[in-house]
């Protein structure tokens, strides 16, 4: 039986100020061809839990403190408090109180969810020093055993409307460790080694993708309907366009996991911009970029001091390629293909 397959798309980012660039990652699901191959997206895990006005960090009933996310309340020990110190060694112990990966099921799986995203919180209370001390092999193995209970749910809904029986924003890991992208690895990220790398689910927009160098206008590209998940991080930084197309990373480049197959790719980002400051129009608007961000200006995180590479060549030299973020998440650019970001 042919399967079909959809497509994760990935974005990295530079790290250097104007004359650097790269992409952002997300994932996304066509409703119609558009000339290229399409793939399946799978391998994802971890829904944010959200908090909750009437919970935030206050108190449980009982008088413990609430920790870090609301469905935490009350939990026990292994939360830390608002009031107590976050330390290695409570941090680890969050770690070490995720059940084991056979054990995660659909029943207990929006618990470990809550789990991972307390201790993301937690986590983010170290130093780097600090955070090199943990051990996050229980972490890892709990967001891949979520990532395999998604992935049917995933492959089982094609909704024409919402491509996936997902929340739009709830946050997903994905497992880009054996990818092989160039660059440095964003410090940032909860996991250096890229074994869980978090997404936001963006739902499905009406956008266009290319799948091969060139200027957009909106003569030569076509909008389409498809689904994406964006990284909450730039995942590495320090590369040049050039290195992420040889890498087969701009367009699309497919690999497995979990028996899902994937496609990670740079999002379209317009081939040149018109007007400048809250007039500023991003030509063509309905690049993926700005298309996500007019959906909900939340969806892209990985911005603030970081440019992302796109697709698109510049209108005003096709030798340069566009990039977007750094000063804002509008902000548009191009520079040479061979610059490092």
């Amino acid at each position: 039986m042919k399967r079909k397959r959809r497509i994760l798309s990935l974005l990295l980012s530079g790290a250097m100020l104007f004359s650097l660039c790269t992409p952002t990652v997300f994932a996304e699901t066509p409703t119609q061809d558009r000339g290229q191959t399409i793939t399946e997206t799978g391998g994802l895990c971890e829904h944010h839990a959200e908090h909750t006005e009437d919970c935030g960090y206050s108190p449980a009933a009982e008088g413990t403190p609430c920790g870090y996310v609301c469905e935490l309340c009350g939990a026990g020990d292994n939360t830390p408090s608002n009031a107590e110190a976050v330390t290695v060694a409570s941090v680890q112990a969050m770690i070490d109180a995720l059940p084991n990966a056979e054990e995660i099921t659909e029943d207990n799986a929006e618990d470990v969810k809550a789990q991972l995203d307390a201790i993301d919180e937690a986590k983010e209370k170290l130093s780097d020093e600090e955070i090199d001390e943990l051990d996050f092999t229980r972490y890892a193995e709990a967001a891949a055993a979520l990532g395999a209970l998604a992935a049917p749910m995933l492959l089982a809904n094609d909704s024409p409307n919402e491509q996936f029986s997902l929340t739009p924003g709830g946050r997903y890991y994905f497992d880009l460790s054996g990818a092989n992208i160039p660059g440095t690895a964003n410090g940032s990220l909860p996991d250096s080694t890229l074994h869980y790398v978090p997404f936001t689910y963006v739902g499905t927009i009406n956008a266009y993708s290319r799948n091969s160098e060139g200027v957009s206008t909106d003569d030569t590209v076509k909008p389409y309907a498809h689904s994406l998940f964006v990284a909450d991080y730039a995942v590495t930084h320090t590369v040049s366009w050039d290195d992420l197309n040889t890498a087969s990373l701009i367009f699309g480049k497919n690999y497995a996991s979990g028996g899902v197959d994937y496609t990670l790719r740079a999002p379209s980002v317009g081939s040149g911009s018109t007007g400048s400051g809250d007039s500023e129009r991003i030509v063509p608007q309905s690049n993926e970029w700005d298309t996500m961000l007019n959906k909900d200006d939340e969806y892209i995180q990985n911005w603030n001091e970081m440019f992302s590479w796109g697709q698109d060549a510049s209108s005003g030299d096709a030798s340069y390629r566009a990039y977007r973020g750094f000063f804002s998440a509008r902000y548009w650019n191009c520079d040479p293909a061979t610059t490092l970001n």
